[in-house]
C-alpha cells in the first residue's frame, strides 16, 4: 500500500497510464478543472495523496496554483513535470526523423524494421540511453553498432527540432519566483531527455530530475518508484 506525499503533478500520460499510476501507487484522485463543484467535492471524498493532471496546456491548472500561493493555501510540498507532450514537443514528424536519421546507421536494413525496434527499446525499462538502443538494435540486426560520433549527432539533430509549448517558460518563471519547487517525472533516454532540458535552458527550473533512462532510476512511468525517486 505505496503512498505519496502531497505532490501536484503535470502529466501526458493517457488516462489508461493515469489509472495504472493510481492502482499502482494507491494515487486516489484525478482532479480535472472541469468538475462542477458537486462533482468535485465527491471525486474529492476519496484521500488527496496526488492531484494529476492530463494537460498540454496549463493556464487554468496554474491559475489555480498561483491563486492558491497568493493565498498562502498552497498545501503542495512540489510540483512534479513531465516532459515531452507537457512542457515541449518535437516540431517536426519524429517517424520521418528516424527514418533520416536512424535508419541510414543500419545500411540494409529494413528502414520499418529499424523503426519499429527503436520503438520496441525506447519503452524498456532500466537503463536507456541512445547509444544502449542503438546497441540492441544493431544486436538483433546482425550489425555493427553505429560509432558514439554518430550516436551524437542522432542526439543533436533531434534536439535541433525540440520546442516549449508556449507559455511554458512563463509560468515556470511565476513558479519560481514563488519558490515553488520543481521536479522532472520523465520517460524516456537519458541522454535525450537531459539533452531536452539543457536545449531548452530548462535545468534552472528542475535540480530534481527524475528520468527513467537514468540507471538510478531504472523504471518508467507509472510505476510508483519513479515517483518516489
Amino acid at each position: 500500500d505505496m503512498t505519496l506525499p502531497p505532490y501536484l503533478v503535470f502529466s501526458s500520460l493517457p488516462g489508461r497510464n493515469l489509472c495504472s499510476v493510481r492502482r499502482y501507487t494507491g494515487m486516489c484522485l484525478l482532479r480535472g478543472f472541469g468538475f462542477s463543484k458537486g462533482e468535485e467535492a465527491k471525486s474529492t471524498q476519496s484521500i488527496q495523496r496526488v492531484n494529476m493532471f492530463s494537460c498540454v496546456t496549463y493556464k487554468r491548472e496554474v491559475e489555480y496554483v498561483l491563486f492558491s500561493l497568493s493565498m498562502e493555501s498552497f498545501s503542495h510540498k512540489a510540483v512534479l513535470f513531465d516532459l515531452d507532450g507537457t512542457l515541449c514537443r518535437y516540431a517536426k514528424d519524429f517517424s520521418q526523423f528516424l527514418a533520416d536519421a536512424l535508419c541510414p546507421l543500419f545500411p540494409g536494413a529494413d528502414p520499418e524494421q529499424v523503426s519499429a525496434l527503436w520503438g520496441k527499446y525506447i519503452v524498456s525499462s532500466g537503463e536507456s540511453s541512445a547509444s544502449i538502443i542503438m546497441k540492441h538494435i544493431a544486436e538483433e540486426l546482425g550489425l555493427p553498432v553505429p560509432s558514439s560520433l554518430q550516436v551524437e549527432s542522432f542526439v543533436a539533430t533531434y534536439l535541433q527540432d525540440v520546442v516549449l509549448f508556449p507559455g511554458v517558460r512563463e509560468i515556470l518563471e511565476e513558479l519560481h519566483s514563488f519558490s515553488v519547487r520543481m521536479a522532472i517525472v520523465s520517460n524516456g533516454p537519458l541522454d535525450m531527455q537531459e539533452g531536452t532540458l539543457a536545449t531548452l535552458e530548462l535545468n534552472t527550473y528542475f535540480p530534481v530530475r527524475a528520468i527513467s533512462g537514468d540507471t538510478v532510476v531504472g523504471v518508467r512511468k507509472p510505476h510508483a518508484d519513479i515517483f518516489h525517486h
